[in-house]
């Protein structure tokens, strides 16, 4: 709902910009007109994506977001990846583009005390070493499919449970199938895990296994590597 205020404009009189702010951060592909004040804008997926069928929201034309694009005085971009797919989807002229990395939240992704986990995994019946763990959203460019192919394919009497802690998408009615009926193999999907939980599964997995087609930066690896996680990924 917030973005497509902020596509249409919000009001001059929105509370938020009451202040009459110098500078306006959108961590996003969208912003209000927001007066004087100069605008920032911080990329966190690829323009591609966003301007493909599968972006989480109605694609916006290439004009529509170069017009955003070129209402900011600056753009942060996550990754390099970003920056430069930011150039090849829309060549020509653009305001300066930074690349800023995303970071990881120290004080509550680190290796906790066996203690720690020990609840969040009961809880799901759960022991640690003994469960392979991916994070995400359901959405077929993290290549879920591809992860439960390698996880069957294991030794019957080596495969360690797999576990995927996401929500499921409204684009993805067949992924989301795929996954209900993997649950009747021993596969576990955990929906709508408090945040407060993360750092246990984390720490307490085998391995965290993140096989993505496509990602702006892929925080979870970061995530699961300040837990002490071995991790398997794609470049």
């Amino acid at each position: 709902i917030l973005g497509a205020l902020w596509r249409n404009g919000l009001p001059p009189s929105a509370s938020f910009l009451s202040g009459k702010p110098d500078v306006f951060h959108s961590p996003s592909f969208v912003a209000p007109h927001a007066g004087n004040a100069a605008l920032v804008l911080t990329l966190t997926s690829s323009a591609s994506h966003l301007l493909s069928d599968d972006s989480d929201g109605p694609a916006p034309s290439k004009e529509a977001l170069r017009a955003l694009l070129c209402r900011a005085s600056a753009i942060v971009a996550v990754s390099t990846y970003v920056a430069r797919d930011l150039q090849e989807a829309l060549p020509g002229p653009l305001p300066p583009v930074s690349v800023v990395p995303m970071g990881v939240d120290r004080g509550r992704f680190h290796p906790p005390s066996r203690d720690g986990i020990g609840a969040p995994l009961a809880a799901h019946a759960l022991k640690p070493g003994e469960y392979l763990l991916s994070v995400g959203t359901l959405r077929a460019w993290k290549n879920p499919l591809r992860l439960l192919e390698a996880w069957r394919g294991l030794p019957a009497g080596l495969r360690p449970r797999l576990v995927w802690v996401g929500n499921p998408h409204p684009k993805e009615r067949d992924l989301e199938e795929a996954f209900r009926q993997a649950e009747n193999e021993g596969f576990l999907w955990l929906r709508n895990i408090p945040n407060r939980d993360l750092p246990a599964l984390y720490s307490g997995a085998l391995a965290f296994c993140f096989p993505s087609l496509e990602e702006g930066f892929g925080l979870p690896i970061l995530e699961a590597m300040a837990c002490g996680t071995t991790v398997l990924t794609s470049d």
